[in-house]
């Protein structure tokens, strides 16, 4: 007998512009802005301190990695769903969106409210920290004032948020700037780190960013442009740039104030 039924063939013609042989560097690129953004999260660092005891945080953290990692792969599976079905997918891709185009009309309403909710949710969060964080560090500031001034810092956001910029490009950038920092951050947990060595390193981040595309564009414009991310293509090269300037320049800074 002759099997009839074929797996279907998967359409690569809307796939995305990332060539399949820097797969790895993107997933690496992706697992280094996302763990340099969220350990500047300060809505994390709220729930670590709000912990009960240690047990309860190793709890937490055990279950909460397991349900990212379950709701992380069911939403992947829709970007190889997408690609099957030879969807075109945008630039950058949003496969989930791509497949509502094909979808009833009814669930229009409810992938709104949705995505409106998984926004919401994370953007209290970091509101709520900013909050908690400026009544914490300055002195003799009230809740109020502290909750005033988050609103006023959600103006600007709220201003490049109209310019329509792509979500995924802002967050790389915004990932970026935490990777220049974050060595530099971690490292004050070494006694001889000093407040000099953290910003030398922290500026020595910023400088490494923009060293990549500095020597393969041939210019400090190149280099600009190439750690803004254009395409919103994530690119390993800055990443790399800033967290090995970052941690050369504050170690060497720590050696020579050691040695005087």
């Amino acid at each position: 007998m002759v099997a009839t039924d074929r797996l279907p063939e998967i359409s690569l013609d809307h796939s995305p512009g990332v060539p399949v042989g820097s797969a790895l560097g993107v997933a690496l690129t992706l697992v280094i802005a996302v763990t340099a953004a969220n350990l500047f999260h300060q809505g994390y660092w709220q729930r670590l301190w709000s912990a009960r005891d240690t047990s309860a945080l190793q709890r937490g953290a055990f279950f909460g990695g397991i349900i990212t990692i379950a709701v992380v792969a069911v939403v992947g599976s829709l970007g190889i769903a997408a690609a099957m079905s030879g969807t075109e997918l945008g630039n950058p891709p949003i496969p989930f969106f791509a497949l509502l185009a094909d979808a009833p009309a009814w669930l229009t309403l409810p992938a709104l409210v949705l995505a409106l909710t998984l926004v919401a949710s994370s953007v209290d969060t970091l509101q709520n920290a900013l909050a908690s964080l400026a009544v914490t560090e300055k002195k003799g500031m009230s809740l109020t004032s502290a909750r005033w001034l988050t609103v006023l810092l959600m103006i600007p956001v709220v201003l490049v948020a109209l310019q329509g910029i792509s979500v995924l490009r802002l967050f790389l950038i915004a990932d970026l700037l935490c990777a220049t920092a974050v060595i530099p951050v971690l490292m004050g947990l070494w006694k001889r780190m000093s407040t000099l060595a953290a910003i030398g390193g922290g500026l020595a981040g910023l400088f490494g960013a923009i060293v990549p595309g500095w020597f393969s564009g041939g210019s400090l414009a190149a280099g600009l442009h190439a750690a803004s991310f254009p395409g919103a293509i994530p690119t390993l090269a800055p990443f790399l740039g800033a967290l090995v300037c970052s941690t050369l320049v504050s170690v060497l800074l720590v050696m020579v104030a050691r040695r005087r």
